[in-house]
């Protein structure tokens, strides 16, 4: 599981290298122009780390989000991961369906002067646990905390670390879930 992640991760970041190049040489980026875009839709490689009976154990999945920008600091929008590995011979999938609030701190991302940003996070919504032939699922709530680095006006890198409470049947389940993604805005 490491391989494909590894792999993924290299991509991504080489092609932010090259859209940080391209964006550099490029003249419509200066600081007069309006960075603020109204939608945002982003998405990479995740990891969960989350208590299983006694144990933690640690998932790879897959990210996803979309955001509608109220102002340059204030988003709402909605939000999906999924995870799957193997305890012993059993499989176990989690997948997260969720609404979240977003505050970015400081200028807010209409400052095209800006590089560097952190954000706030507030996730509600369902989570749903398959292990083997059983299945759980349940209301959870999450909170986290972000940096985003802009690579041009519309492109971005995030990552977020978010801890994430699911209930299923009477027990909270803790997750901690960590993401780097890369974010196109229009």
């Amino acid at each position: 599981m490491k391989k494909p992640f590894s792999i993924l991760l290299l991509l991504v970041t080489t092609a932010n290298f090259n859209s940080f190049s391209q964006t550099q040489a490029n003249s419509d980026y200066s600081p007069g122009n309006d960075c603020y875009k109204k939608f945002e839709i982003g998405g990479g490689p995740s990891l969960l780390s989350r208590e299983f009976g006694m144990d933690n154990k640690t998932l790879f999945g897959a990210h996803f989000n979309t955001n509608y920008n109220i102002t340059s600091k204030i988003g709402v929008g909605a939000d999906v991961s999924t995870y799957s590995g193997k305890i012993g011979s059993t499989s176990l999938r989690n997948t997260f369906v969720m609404i979240d609030g977003e505050y970015v701190f400081g200028k807010g991302m209409d400052n095209c002067e800006k590089r560097v940003f952190i954000e706030a996070r507030v996730l509600l919504g369902y989570g749903v646990e398959v292990y083997g032939s059983s299945k759980g699922s349940g209301p959870l709530y999450g909170a986290g905390m972000g940096g985003i680095i802009r690579i041009n006006p519309k492109l971005d890198l995030e990552g977020i670390v978010d801890y994430l409470a699911i209930k299923y049947d009477d027990d909270w389940n803790s997750n901690v879930r960590a993401t780097v993604q890369v974010r196109y805005k229009f």
